[in-house]
C-alpha cells in the first residue's frame, strides 16, 4: 500500500460550503464560507510539496484527515460539519493532483479534535493518503 502523502497543514480548518451567486449577469459564483477557498489552496500547496509520487494516483485511495479546531467544544455549529471539512480536503487533494478525481477515495477516517490534542500545538489538519493496489 503506497503512501501518497503525509502532511500537517497549519491554520484554521474551513468547511467547503455551498456556492452563492456573485454576479448573476456574469454568471459568476463564490464560496459561501469566508476563507474556504484560501484554506483549500493552502492544503493543495502543502500537499504538492509533500507528495510521494510524480504522477496522480490512478487507483483507489484511503484518506485520514484529523482536524484540530480552536474550539473547546468541537460539536458546536461554529466548529463546522465534519463532512464539509472533509470535502475541502478531498477537493484540495484533487487540486494537488494526488489523484485525478476524489471519487477515487474509497475510505475516509475524519475526526474533529480540540487543540489540546494537537500534535503541533495549534489549529490545522493532519492528512495521510494511502493508495490501495487491490481493492
Amino acid at each position: 500500500m503506497p503512501v501518497l502523502v503525509v502532511t500537517w497543514v497549519p491554520g484554521h480548518p474551513k468547511t467547503k460550503g455551498s456556492m452563492v451567486v456573485r454576479n448573476a449577469k456574469a454568471g459568476t459564483m463564490k464560496e459561501a464560507v469566508a476563507g474556504s477557498t484560501h484554506w483549500r489552496q493552502l492544503i493543495a500547496a502543502r500537499v504538492r510539496e509533500c507528495r510521494q509520487l510524480a504522477q496522480p494516483w490512478s487507483g483507489p485511495a484511503g484518506v485520514t484527515a484529523y482536524f484540530y479546531l480552536p474550539r473547546d467544544d468541537v460539536t458546536t455549529a461554529r466548529a463546522g460539519d465534519i463532512d464539509k471539512l472533509s470535502r475541502n480536503v478531498l477537493d484540495a487533494l484533487e487540486d494537488a493532483q494526488i489523484w485525478t478525481d476524489d471519487v477515487q477515495c474509497v475510505s475516509l477516517d475524519a475526526r474533529k479534535l480540540g487543540l489540546a490534542q494537537s500534535p503541533e500545538g495549534g489549529a490545522g489538519v493532519f492528512i495521510a493518503v494511502m493508495g490501495y493496489e487491490q481493492w
